[in-house]
């Protein structure tokens, strides 16, 4: 098993680009490193870095299908820097996702 950390977002989209071929991929926090680089370019370079993100779904698409691998994302969707108070039974996908049964989150 081979593991890699890239940090800067440029270097994740080309090594994406050049998806070895493998039975899984996993892209974990693909959210820290885009907005890392939103926060240091103009409005222009933003969109081009959504597309980006956007575009990365399609690589990892086109590299399952081909390899007949499987492939997993992983982004919190909810960020712990937000939260007023630590939960330590937060639910999957974050609250903005859970099912409600009669208003409740379950």
């Amino acid at each position: 098993m081979e593991y890699h950390y890239i940090p800067d977002f440029d270097d994740v989209i080309e090594f994406c680009r050049k998806l070895p071929r493998v039975d899984l991929y996993i892209l974990d926090s693909l959210g820290f490193p885009a907005v890392s680089k939103l926060a240091t370019v103009g409005m222009k370079e933003r969109g081009d870095i959504f597309l980006n993100c956007i575009n990365l779904t399609h690589i990892f698409k086109i590299a399952t299908q081909k390899n007949k691998a499987l492939a997993i994302v992983i982004n919190q969707p909810v960020s712990e820097f937000a939260r007023k108070e630590r939960e330590d039974n937060l639910p999957p996908f974050g609250e903005n996702m859970a099912i409600k049964k009669f208003g409740e989150l379950i």
